[in-house]
Parts: C-alpha cells; sequence; structure tokens
C-alpha cells in the first residue's frame, strides 16, 4: 500500500496534505471503530477533496497522504511522541500500544515514502509556493466546552511573511482568522519546515475548521476562497519582489 497520491500539473505552486487519508493498511489492527475512524482524530475532515479541488483550480501539483493520521502522522518528525500516537484527544488507539520494531519501522517506511515524494517533485521542478492544507475540529472531546472561534488559522514558525498576507487577505473576506492559530506551526509545522523553510521556498500553512468542509457546496466555496488566496499570495511575493522565504537555521 502506497503512503500517498501525486496530482500532477503545470502550475507553479505545490500543495501538501499530510492528513487527507483515511485508510490503514490490511497488516495493521488499530483497534478503532469505524466512527473513531472517521473523526478528526484520524483524519483532516474535508482535506482530501478540497485539495483535490483547489489544485484543480490553479494547476497545482500536489500530493496528498492516503494513510490515516493514527497510521503514522506525516507531520511529526521520526522522534515526536505523535509519530504514532497512542492516545488522541482522550481516544486510546490500542494497536498503537505493543508494536515491535520490525512494526514501528514499517510505519515509519510510510512516513519516509511520503516525504521523499514531497522531495523528488522539488528536485524535479522547484515550486513558487508550497501550501500545506489541514482542518481542525470546533472544539476538543477532551474539553468540550471550549470552543474555536476561528473559521481558518494562518500558521507558521519564524517567518510569517506569507501568513500575514493569508490573513490580511482572509479577513478582508469577513472571517475570523487565526494568527498562528489553532495550533503554533513551530510546533506542528514539521512538513513545512522540512520542505518549505529550509528550501528557502515561500510558503502558506492554512488550517481550515472542518464544520465548514462538510459538504459539497461548502466545500466548493473554499476551494475558490483557497484558489484566490494563492494566487494573491503569489502575486503580492512577486510584487515586493519577495520570492525566496527564510531559510531556518
Amino acid at each position: 500500500m502506497k503512503a500517498f497520491r501525486t496530482l500532477h500539473a503545470a502550475g507553479d505552486a505545490l500543495i501538501v496534505a499530510d492528513h487527507a487519508g483515511t485508510s490503514v493498511p490490511p497488516q495493521v489492527d488499530l483497534g478503532l471503530s469505524d466512527e473513531e475512524m472517521r473523526r478528526h482524530i484520524a483524519v483532516d475532515i474535508g482535506i482530501a477533496a478540497l485539495t483535490e479541488q483547489v489544485a484543480k483550480l490553479i494547476h497545482a501539483r500536489a500530493v496528498l497522504a492516503t494513510l490515516s493520521r493514527l497510521v503514522v502522522d506525516p507531520n511529526r518528525s521520526l522522534d515526536e511522541p505523535g509519530l504514532i500516537p497512542q492516545i488522541s484527544d482522550g481516544t486510546s488507539v490500542p494497536g498503537n500500544r505493543a508494536m515491535n520494531e520490525a512494526e514501528r519501522e514499517a510505519r515509519i517506511a510510510f512516513h519516509q515514502s511520503y516525504h521523499a515524494e514531497i522531495e523528488r517533485l522539488i528536485a524535479e521542478r522547484r515550486p513558487a509556493l508550497l501550501v500545506s492544507l489541514h482542518s481542525f475540529t470546533q472544539s476538543l472531546k477532551t474539553d468540550p466546552e471550549v470552543q474555536r472561534p476561528w473559521d481558518a488559522g494562518l500558521l507558521y514558525n519564524e517567518d510569517d511573511t506569507t501568513a500575514q498576507i493569508g490573513i490580511d487577505f482572509l479577513r478582508a473576506e469577513g472571517l475570523t482568522v487565526g494568527d498562528n492559530q489553532p495550533y503554533s506551526g513551530a510546533l506542528t509545522g514539521y512538513t513545512i519546515i522540512r520542505h518549505a523553510e529550509n528550501n528557502a521556498i515561500p510558503s502558506l500553512f492554512l488550517e481550515v475548521r472542518n464544520d465548514h468542509l462538510q459538504d459539497d457546496d461548502s466545500i466548493e466555496i473554499w476551494a475558490d476562497r483557497v484558489a484566490r488566496l494563492i494566487r494573491h499570495t503569489q502575486k503580492v511575493l512577486q510584487n515586493d519582489g519577495t520570492t525566496e522565504g527564510k531559510t531556518a537555521p
């Protein structure tokens, strides 16, 4: 089973979707119900369809993870506990608690193949902008009284240049937009840091609240919005003469 699928196109943006998949390899038994596997703990709800539509609108290449983030999380480093989570938002993942070394290495191989594909596409044709698409839940099962008010958030690590362009753009559309919220890109930006920051490629790390991505019509609205956001960001960067991001130390 492959850990990713690739959409090929002639455009100058590259989109990555770390948590777009729901598949579980046949040799893996996570020990979870179908209901749990439909929750945000297993997949970024709506992101596969959103990524496909945005890529089509702007003729972008895209890499979408096909495995559930509970099998292995592509947006975590190999030494992070969340790489193969034993618990997620209060839900225990029994199949991740008693792996032997061979089973763990097999999971890591999926992680490595996903990132190798991104590296291959960058080497083949350096993107003008790398876009990472995610969705987040309005509230956590472990803290249901705390509601996240943001319609979307732009995350970043050290360089907020493109994030601020995106924040301004989405706020101008009347949306409530998180500035490095609901998560810090410094803590949850492994893919962007590895492939964009470390290669001085400008990037957008966008989180959309998943109740906005529950049906085809809503996804179509957001696909149009994200496509316009990407085009706008590229235009601003070109007009400002900013064609490269900052390299992480």
